[in-house]
């Protein structure tokens, strides 16, 4: 376990009197002084907590909270050190990153750390001490710079490296065969499966030794760092640059993972199927799948508890608004008409917990999983898509939860209800048919277009208006003039919208959502490259059309609503809170001073001065308790409860609402907040998985149109840069592409210019390299092109 240092600040190192720093450096050292002190009289405990925590043969996951309450006893977060114990634990569980791994890419927005199974630290213990034995001896090699079996002293070592040597030389064979194109009528993507190089038991502890090297949190020091790159050495094939980079690139040429693995999946702590990672994520698979066979449904014996209490809505017009190959179909809307400047909106949901109990089995796993995940090339369910479908999707004759909201126009919020109901007369439509209804459809002109190799041909729904009846068609006009006077009173109550450029990837590899085979007993290689086609749109033309507005600001209101009613019954619920830190005083008056005064009657500020701004300003969070949404310009509050069949927290609202509909108890406050903070986590875990799949598959897009010719699609000619953070060489500065609206990664050809770029800045670059192992494309500084736009 790591120590915490409580050396004393040398007043010597400050370019401040002491009359102006004691009030910031005397509390910093007090606290630290206390978590010295109770580390120092608890590391028995959290010596200890390994042993009480970990599985034999499954990776578990352990929050710093509970960490903390195993270390101190319950009832610890009522002490009054209690964030000094939470500093004390966290050193503790960081220093110990053999056994406890920060989930790498937001450990600082969720706080939970991946125990190792104890299989896996015996067998982390087992090659440690091997290559050990081997590194001494690792210099010695024959006049081919190949290690011998006989210099290393370890056949069994040496005996995988020849095999490792023979899979990486195939790899790039096979990558070789990409870049000169494939045979007329080879399959798109295609698995080789090398069944005569067997992998061996030890084979399977070196895999698995670099497997953990990669996957490690990257602030975390463990042996396995100094000693996986004596495999990489050993192999002479990587140079002399033997970071956790090249690991990931070794595995991926040796098989043992994809060729185009996205590790962030492996690293989420997540109970995703088919990973290799998790048995209890595929046990639930399983049981989800049977549910997909004919009759499965049925035999379950679901029925609905609402239904004595249900409105038939009739005749009343409900229209669903997606994208023509959307499966889920979860929300609707109709419009009631009561003069002409006040109207009622009915938005109609999918009402799953009226047939899931919430005990139920399938219920328990959609609480674990808490969402569903929509990746480029992978989709993971939250329920099973035999309920998510026509079972219980929005459709003619199905039950609904309806939230309906009066307003006037001026967009504000006269009288609401929110009832179990059924619809009957359902028209599913399309974006682009409403667009073309409402006379507003317009073709969006791509930034860039990257289409790689050819997708399969598919029915898809024109881009031609539907036949509304004139009824419809002034409904849905009638609609669109309520979204933007809804809108435009957001904006007043201080809506902030901020998007770059709209980006879009999609992948096709003719091998559907499968996984590689990660307990495979022999190598899987590939042949071929997955069809992939990028897109970049302004923003606005993609998220400002009539019919997406529509549809998000009716969703915005019926979750604004949900918030209300809730909050009128002093109903626990799982809010979404955005509040200003006003502990930052200055990021709050630049926002009110700066930012808002220069939107635009939507809401959107100029993105480049102010994301800087949003980014310090605060997170939403998940509470029990009310209170407003200020991004949203939601001061009466906002709940999500539109997509329960994607998301738990809107399952978990469905269930506290249909609670007072049946006059039963809902859950409390304290009874909620468990769940809540477990859903929480796991959104943002999700989220950052879902960026990092997007972001990869966008490099993979780039990377393949590079190496092949950019001059032969549409894509930018100048490229500029935001830069958001510096380094010094050779760390790279981090920032935004605005043109493509991507995170990427900036480096300096010549050093010197490093001084001419400060934050804020925005540069021009061009393209420098592709690193799929890290999902960033970097690019290369070639001047400055403007001063801060970041007020820093």
């Amino acid at each position: 376990m790591s120590e915490i240092h409580g050396s004393k600040v040398d007043p010597s190192d400050i370019a401040a009197p002491r009359t102006r720093t004691e009030g910031i450096l005397d509390p910093v050292r007090q606290f630290g002084g206390v978590a010295a002190r109770l580390y120092a009289e608890h590391r028995p405990a959290f010596d200890g907590l390994y042993a009480k925590w970990a599985d034999e043969t499954e990776e578990r996951k352990i929050t710093l909270f509970e960490a903390t309450e195993m270390a101190f006893g319950i009832g610890c977060n009522q002490d009054p050190n209690y964030n000094a114990m939470l500093y004390a634990v966290h050193t503790a569980l960081m220093g110990d990153g053999l056994h406890f791994m920060g989930d790498r890419g937001m450990h600082r927005a969720t706080n939970i750390f991946r125990v190792r199974s104890k299989k896996d630290i015996r067998m982390i213990d087992s090659v440690t001490e091997l290559i050990r034995k081997t590194a001494d001896k690792q210099q010695s090699t024959d006049k081919s710079g190949r290690m011998t079996a006989e210099d290393t002293g370890r056949k069994v070592m040496a005996k995988f490296i020849e095999k490792a040597n023979y899979l990486i030389d195939l790899s790039r064979e096979y990558e070789k065969e990409v870049l000169v194109g494939r045979k007329n009528g080879a399959p798109l993507v295609e698995t080789v499966e090398i069944e005569e190089l067997k992998w061996e038991e030890n084979d399977k502890f070196f895999i698995e030794y670099v497997k953990a090297r990669v996957l490690k949190y990257g602030l975390q020091k463990t042996p396995i760092d100094g000693l996986a790159p004596v495999i990489l050495r050993a192999t002479n094939k990587y140079g002399d640059v033997l970071d956790a980079l090249t690991a990931d690139k070794f595995l991926r040429e040796i098989g043992a993972w994809s060729k185009w693995e996205n590790t962030s999946l492996h690293q989420s702590g997540l109970d995703l199927p088919g990973l290799g990672r998790s048995e209890l994520g595929d046990q639930e698979e399983d049981r989800l799948r049977l549910l997909n066979q004919e009759g499965a449904i049925e035999k379950l014996g679901l029925t609905d508890v609402m239904h004595n209490v249900r409105k038939d809505w009739g005749d009343m017009q409900v229209f669903t608004i997606d994208d023509p190959d959307a499966y889920e179909i979860d929300d609707g809307v109709s419009l009631e008409r009561v003069s002409d400047t006040e109207n009622w909106v009915h938005v109609h949901i999918a009402n799953p917990t009226a047939f899931i109990p919430e005990d139920h089995w399938i219920a328990e796993i959609a609480k674990r999983r808490a969402t569903a995940h929509y990746l480029p090339d992978k989709f993971y369910s939250m329920l099973p898509e035999g309920i998510t479908g026509t079972f219980l999707g929005v459709a003619p004759n199905k039950p609904v939860m309806s939230i309906s909201t009066k307003v006037n126009d001026k967009g504000e919020i006269l009288d609401h209800k929110i009832q179990a109901g059924f619809v009957r007369n359902v028209r599913r439509t399309t974006y682009d048919a409403v667009d073309h209804a409402l006379g507003s459809y317009q073709t969006v002109n791509f930034i860039a277009d990257l289409r790689i190799g050819k997708f399969p041909s598919r029915l898809r729904a024109t881009s031609k208006a539907d036949k509304f009846t004139p009824k419809q068609l002034s409904d849905l006009q009638k609609l669109r003039d309520i979204a933007l006077t809804v809108r435009r009173r957001r904006a007043r109550d201080g809506l902030i919208t901020l998007a770059s450029a709209n980006l879009q990837v999609e992948v096709y590899n003719g091998l559907g959502s499968r996984n590689h085979p990660y307990n495979s007993s022999y190598p899987v290689l590939y042949r071929g490259h997955p069809a992939v086609h990028l897109t970049v749109a302004d923003s606005a033309a993609v998220e400002l059309r009539d019919s997406q507005l529509m549809v998000s600001e009716m969703m915005s209101l019926a979750n604004n609503v949900a918030s209300i009613w809730s909050r009128e019954r002093r109903l626990a619920m799982p809010y979404r809170v955005m509040e200003y830190d006003y502990g930052r005083p200055d990021v709050v008056k630049t926002i009110e001073e700066t930012v808002l005064p220069r939107r635009t009657d939507l809401g959107c500020p100029p993105f480049d001065s102010t994301i800087r701004w949003l980014m310090l300003l605060g997170q939403t969070r998940l509470q029990a308790s009310p209170g407003p949404h200020m991004l949203m310009g939601l001061p009466t509050g906002y709940a999500k409860a539109t997509s329960p069949l994607r998301r738990y927290a809107d399952m978990l609202a469905q269930y506290q609402i249909q609670s007072v509909l049946l006059n039963r108890s809902p859950k409390t406050a304290a009874q909620l907040e468990p769940i809540i903070a477990s859903v929480q986590r796991t959104e943002q875990t999700a989220k950052h998985i879902s960026k990092e799949a997007n972001r990869l598959w966008s490099a993979v897009a780039i990377k393949r149109a590079w190496e092949t010719g950019l001059e032969k699609y549409t894509f930018p000619e100048k490229l500029t840069f935001l830069v958001m953070e510096k380094h010094s060489s050779p760390t790279p500065c981090n920032g935004i592409v605005r043109e493509l609206g991507l995170a990427a990664k900036m480096c300096f050809a010549d050093r010197r210019d490093e001084a001419k770029v400060q934050v804020g800045n925005v540069v021009s670059v061009k393209i420098h390299n592709v690193s799929l192992s890290e999902r960033y494309v970097w690019f290369e500084f070639t001047g400055v092109v403007g001063a801060s736009v970041l007020g820093v």
